[in-house]
């Protein structure tokens, strides 16, 4: 009876969840102290009419498991219940025929009496009816594929072999100053940027097309985005879009925003229930029969649907015109200032175990929209330390297990000394300061840097790849600005050491092994890699100064100026920097996250070009 006792739920009186040494898990992730919980389970025993005392502890066993939601055996063994086999009184062609009985004459038809070999039935059969079922039940086998996006940090896609994809659930954790709002916000701006950008294009083509927009939403529980124009958020994208306008990013009367920020928030269901209310306008997705298409609750006027891909269904279909890797992007800052609807209030007790309940079901609940709909997840934790710890680890992630169940991957964040970083040996420190310092791209100012470490915990977007690091610097000012985010020279410059495609020599000099820049008589000084990094074509200054690098390398003429960060994304995200990678840390290729992009049989050629163009962050090359 002692194992019982130990090894049952006290909360619903179960015989789920595991004990482990002093803690007690239960099904739905939660934490219990064991000793507690077995002593709550004893107390309930005086009560139990079934179980005394003396009961040997296989009948307890047999009990606890017969009042048990779990499954068993086919037998059911366990609970001494005698069997009755269903079929002892029916042939198998009577069970058959009262399975087709339910099924619609035209797809009844299609049923074989005996197949050759014997059997009773055949491949067209089971088609058949499960044809049936989808339409009945308004589901479908569909593939979920996974279309890598950018994290707006290249090293980080690299890291995530790709990138993420819509569906996910990331975390990233660390303690504080780890800088990691900052590595979201990168994210969010680039998209920002996009939107802004695309707006722009139509603005000046009308007649042009663009696919459907991804809709950005941030949580901000903390109150740390400052949105107004010298905060982050514009810091950030300035970097992407020199002359971004406020109202591009928030919006008016006249204008859509280009992300929804929230900054009042009341308690922690209400992010999840707006995640839920939002799947409601958004319809989801499923890649069916090598296409993908919205699963719609009815059409809206002028929209039209694919009549044999809803006839398979059951439910309207309308064709995608290109891969969408994701509908909607979440960004959560942070998980342990979400208060649970159910621990505000005067009584703040039990609030650790009622956060991590809330999240837990919250999780559970709107993963199916979630994954449907393709919504990407990212949010941010927090490590704290237990006191009185003992020889064990102090450090704990806030909000329960559920979290770390349910995310697809786990980044860790940990700020780093400048000794400890190993930079290039041109980057002097900043007095007193774990930094270092630089001069800007043209020396009219100086640039600092701190220092970041990011390391994959979890990872299950292409299998078990995780426990993989890279560093990074945190621009932190620049002329007078600050909070500029990644930086995207060290940014670069990782990206190409990870594909092999970075030579460093000795002293203050680069080599880049492609496009083009391999034919370099020599090789080029931080400040000239820095200057092609952060080159923009509509600066006349930076223009001249590109041509200036290009003519000091001896370059051939036939080699225009280019911006160095936007051919390692397309190498990364459309050509083979991914394989490279892979190739470097495996001793082989990852073809998976390229094989999704390719046309398939049958594609007219626009969707075909479609498909060819299309990045996978959802925004055609044009766009960048």
């Amino acid at each position: 009876m002692v194992k019982s006792v130990s090894q049952m739920d006290s909360t619903n009186g179960l015989l789920e969840g595991k004990r482990e040494g002093d803690k007690f898990y239960r099904a739905n992730g939660d934490v219990l102290q064991a000793d507690y919980n077995a002593a709550l389970n004893v107390l309930a025993r005086l009560d139990d009419r079934e179980i005394s005392r003396f009961t040997p502890y296989k009948e307890v066993r047999r009990i606890l498991l017969s009042r048990s939601p779990a499954q068993l055996s086919v037998k059911r063994v366990e609970s001494g219940t005698k069997v009755r086999q269903p079929t002892a009184d029916k042939s198998y062609a009577q069970i058959c025929a009262t399975f087709w009985e339910q099924v619609p004459m035209a797809v009844a038809k299609k049923k074989p009496v005996t197949e050759a070999g014997g059997l009773p039935y055949s491949a067209d059969t089971v088609n058949a009816y499960i044809r049936h079922a989808n339409a009945k039940l308004g589901v479908m086998s569909n593939t979920t594929i996974r279309l890598p996006m950018t994290t707006g940090t290249l090293s980080i896609d690299l890291l995530l072999f790709g990138g993420p994809s819509g569906g996910k659930f990331m975390t990233s954790f660390g303690p504080e100053k780890a800088f990691k709002t900052t590595t979201m916000t990168e994210c969010l701006v680039w998209y920002i940027a996009q939107e802004i950008k695309w707006r722009r294009y139509i603005a000046a083509n009308p007649e042009a097309s663009r696919p459907p927009p991804i809709t950005l939403v941030y949580w901000d529980y903390e109150n740390s985005l400052h949105t107004s124009d010298s905060g982050a958020i514009f810091s950030m994208l300035r970097k992407w879009v020199p002359d971004v306008r406020r109202v591009e990013v928030f919006g008016d009367d006249a204008n859509l925003p280009a992300v929804y920020v929230y900054s009042e928030i009341p308690d922690l269901e209400t992010m999840f229930e707006h995640i839920e209310l939002l799947s409601e306008a958004i319809p989801p997705m499923a890649m069916i029969n090598g296409r993908w298409f919205w699963k719609m609750e009815s059409l809206p006027a002028g929209v039209i649907r694919d009549e044999a891909v809803s006839k398979l269904t059951g439910v309207p279909c309308v064709s995608a015109p290109q891969p969408i890797p994701a509908q909607v992007l979440v960004f959560t800052d942070s998980i342990p200032a979400m208060a649970p609807r159910a621990g505000i209030g005067p009584d703040k007790s039990a609030a650790m175990a009622l956060q991590a309940r809330a999240f837990s079901q919250a999780l559970t609940t709107t993963q199916n929209y979630r994954v449907s709909r393709r919504m990407m997840v990212w949010a941010a934790n927090q490590l704290r330390e237990r006191p009185a710890s003992g020889n064990a680890n102090p450090n704990y992630e806030v909000g329960g297990n559920a979290l770390r169940y349910f995310s697809d991957v786990r980044m860790s964040h940990s700020p780093q000394a400048y000794k400890t970083f190993s930079p290039p040996s041109h980057m002097p420190q900043l007095d007193k300061e774990q930094r270092c310092y630089e001069s800007t791209w043209n020396g009219a100012g100086q640039d600092t840097y701190s220092f970041l470490k990011i390391t994959t915990t979890k990872n299950k977007l292409d299998g078990a790849r995780d426990q993989l690091s890279i560093k990074l610097r945190v621009w932190a000012t620049t002329n007078g600005a600050s909070q500029l985010g990644i930086d995207p020279v060290y940014d670069v410059y990782q990206a190409l050491e990870m594909m092999s495609l970075m030579e460093k020599k000795v002293g203050d000099n680069y080599r880049v092994l492609a496009f083009g820049l391999e034919n370099a008589a020599k090789g080029m000084t931080w400040q000239q890699l820095k200057t092609l990094v952060l080159f923009r074509f509509e600066s006349d200054e930076m223009y001249n100064a590109v041509v200036a690098i290009f003519n000091d390398l001896r370059l051939p003429e036939s080699l225009e100026p280019f911006n160095l960060r936007d051919a390692v994304y397309d190498l990364i995200h459309h050509g083979d920097g991914v394989n490279r990678w892979s190739t470097n840390v495996f001793g082989y290729e990852d073809t998976s996250v390229t094989d999704d992009m390719v046309a398939v049989e049958g594609d007219t050629p626009d969707q075909a070009a479609a498909y060819a163009k299309v990045a996978p962050s959802g925004y055609p090359v044009v766009a960048r």
